[in-house]
């Protein structure tokens, strides 16, 4: 019974070690991404399903003069800001996300 538990004790020490382990590679990963595209020299942006911005590069900031910080404390819908006839936005929408 005794060994049991220390084997299982073990174990999940085991467990912790390896997560964090994990943890640590995709905050890494994460890091040299964000590092990536915050480099490109190039406009990026990543909406979510509802045509909400969730990230954007140094690139976006610079050339359209919006912070970060001022996009997702305005909850920007950037379709809608850029494309204000609706079929224009749905046409723009359709073909940046896939479906269209």
């Amino acid at each position: 019974m005794a060994a049991d538990r220390r084997r299982r004790h073990e174990e999940l020490e085991q467990e912790i070690a390896d997560r964090r382990l994990v943890e640590h590679e995709l905050r890494r990963q994460k890091e040299l991404f964000e590092t990536i595209i915050d480099h490109i020299p190039v406009m990026i942006n990543f909406v979510d399903a509802d045509g909400r911005i969730r990230l954007v590069n140094r690139e976006w900031e610079r050339v359209l003069g919006w912070t970060r910080e001022e996009i997702l404390a305005r909850d920007l819908d950037i379709f809608a800001a850029c494309y204000p006839d609706s079929q224009d936005r749905q046409a723009v929408y359709g073909a940046t996300s896939g479906r269209g």
